[in-house]
């Protein structure tokens, strides 16, 4: 019996809303066609596939397990970030130079990271510096776009807050 069952409770359940939104998105898919939704979407599976590696990384610890989700994770904030790009620009125009820089970024961070300790949650303060300031830029790019709908406000909101919360994460 573990110590601590909080925090595979905690896993168990972000997993779950993780793999129940997806599944929301993707019937949205079906009345939304726009590009930049099927780049959520992608992002969204992303972050899915970071929190049942955080599941999986609790119950059977391979050191692997954590960068992998690592991986998930810092690629989901380079798909949310190029979402909003093509939101700001637009269904005319697609904007995909972002990704060569994720690409190289995630790589980076990958062989950064796998000599960190394989503990539940240890990042390095550069991946945490990096998921801050793909936060931060996602939700002040944003907040600061042309529509006037209630929603972008609220994701904006919830990508400063994810910033603020993961800045003290090492």
């Amino acid at each position: 019996m573990p110590q601590n069952q909080g925090l595979p409770a905690i896993a168990f359940f972000e997993a779950t809303a993780c793999v129940v939104l997806l599944v929301l998105f993707a019937l949205l898919k079906r009345d939304h066609r726009a590009s930049y939704f099927r780049l959520w979407l992608t992002g969204w599976l992303m972050l899915t596939g970071s929190a049942i590696a955080d599941l999986f990384n609790l119950s059977v610890p391979f050191e692997w397990l954590s960068t992998l989700s690592l991986a998930f994770r810092i690629a989901a904030s380079f798909a949310f970030l190029s979402t909003v790009l093509n939101f700001r620009i637009g269904t005319k125009k697609r904007f995909l130079a972002i990704w060569p820089l994720s690409v190289v970024s995630i790589l980076a961070l990958i062989y950064l990271e796998r000599s960190t300790p394989a503990s539940f949650g240890t990042i390095r303060w550069e991946t945490s510096i990096l998921l801050c300031i793909l936060s931060l830029a996602s939700g002040w790019l944003l907040l600061h776009s042309a529509t006037k709908a209630y929603g972008k406000h609220l994701l904006s909101a919830l990508f400063f807050l994810s910033a603020i919360h993961g800045i003290d994460r090492p």
